[in-house]
């Protein structure tokens, strides 16, 4: 992929390669942005259905991705400069070791009721007239679709530490909605993003009834109505209406799809924004580019498409002009951070200022700068 990618410290000798591509990568203004806070959740494990609900399928084996999705989803959202990051996770020992200057806490139902209240205490201390606050929500793991009657939920699941719902591992949707959303949603924009197994089943509530909408056979069943109406100021960008898969280099198909898309290549108008619209379209071009990928569910809050989903105009990220060329990779140590399309043109890339990537062999410094042409 990325043969040669330069940090800035490299510009005395290459200079007049550099000119060139500068040209050709616009200007963009940086400003100050909202505060963005993140909150991300794995669990690898398949959890135990409750004996109240109706769920087809036997105990499924163990996620070996998830803990390197929550390392790379975690460098995705550190390039925002969040005011505050809580992982929650079982990741192994080499996952854990790339986590550790973030810290993690256990995958279950009290502990995330923790951080939600931590950063909703943080929203409330902002002044009066603050900019709204960008909360960003990830959830990977195994996800069950269960019926009780006429209303359907999504289950994920989390160490059992109680006996209640949610506390006995067992979260459904409309649990996670009264709980996660409802106060976030209250105090911030929350963007939601779930790398589950039927995570558009996600968007279905307790205070939601089912609705059939036909649009030609069979009938599909429409929960983004009523969940755009119940949670106005939620976005969210949710794996599959079936199963979602992994993969041992990738890890999660949609969490790395979404990833290569939202650091540069979806901004298709280059002004350092990426919306709701442009990655409702990158993600349908990668659906159709990779056949293990399921159509995603991206909901723009308000329903504008418009909507910011990453300001890096507005972030401390590192911008890097990369320059056109092949399929190129983007390797974080020894994860496959992203894989960056064929470019045309020169294409902004926004990642972790200062952190070390490598671009075939190449090692270099993520630092606002250019990239040299892509040499064989």
């Amino acid at each position: 992929m990325i043969r040669a990618l330069f940090s800035l410290a490299c510009c005395a000798l290459l200079a007049p390669q550099f000119a060139q591509a500068e040209d050709a990568c616009p200007p963009i203004e940086r400003t100050a942005g909202p505060p963005v806070y993140v909150i991300l959740y794995g669990y690898p494990h398949d959890g135990p259905v409750e004996a109240s609900w109706f769920s087809l399928g036997n105990p499924r084996p163990d996620l070996p991705m998830v803990d390197d999705d929550l390392v790379r989803m975690a460098r995705l959202f550190d390039a925002l400069g969040p005011e505050r990051m809580r992982i929650h996770g079982e990741p192994d020992r080499a996952a854990s070791a790339r986590l550790s200057s973030f810290g993690v806490r256990p995958p279950t139902w009290r502990s995330l009721l923790e951080s939600v209240a931590e950063v909703a205490s943080d929203i409330d201390k902002a002044p009066a007239g603050a900019t709204e606050a960008d909360v960003y929500i990830y959830l990977a793991g195994h996800g069950r679709k269960a019926r009780r009657g006429d209303k359907t939920r999504l289950l994920i699941f989390g160490e059992p530490d109680g006996e209640a719902p949610g506390y006995n591992g067992v979260i459904d949707s409309a649990l996670f909605a009264e709980h996660i959303l409802t106060p976030l949603a209250a105090r911030a924009r929350v963007h939601l993003v779930a790398d589950v197994c039927f995570a558009y089943t996600l968007l279905q509530t307790r205070e939601m009834k089912r609705v059939e909408t036909v649009f030609s056979p069979p009938p599909e069943v429409d929960y983004v109505t009523p969940f755009s109406e119940s949670f106005p100021d939620v976005g969210t960008q949710l794996a599959s209406r079936s199963v979602t898969l992994e993969d041992p280099t990738l890890a999660g198909l949609f969490s790395h799809a979404l990833r290569s898309a939202a650091i540069g290549p979806a901004d298709t108008d280059r002004d350092g924004v990426i919306t709701y619209g442009e990655m409702d379209r990158a993600l349908a071009v990668a659906a159709r580019a990779d056949r293990r990928l399921r159509k995603s569910t991206v909901v723009a809050p308000d329903g504008d498409p418009n909507t910011p989903f990453l300001r890096w105009r507005q972030s401390p990220a590192a911008r890097v002009c990369a320059s056109p060329g092949a399929t190129r990779e983007l390797r974080d140590g020894s994860d496959l951070f992203a894989t960056l399309p064929g470019f045309l043109r020169p294409t902004s890339v926004w990642l972790p200022p200062g952190r070390t990537f490598t671009a075939r062999g190449l090692r270099f410094e993520a630092v606002d700068g250019t990239a040299v042409p892509l040499q064989k």
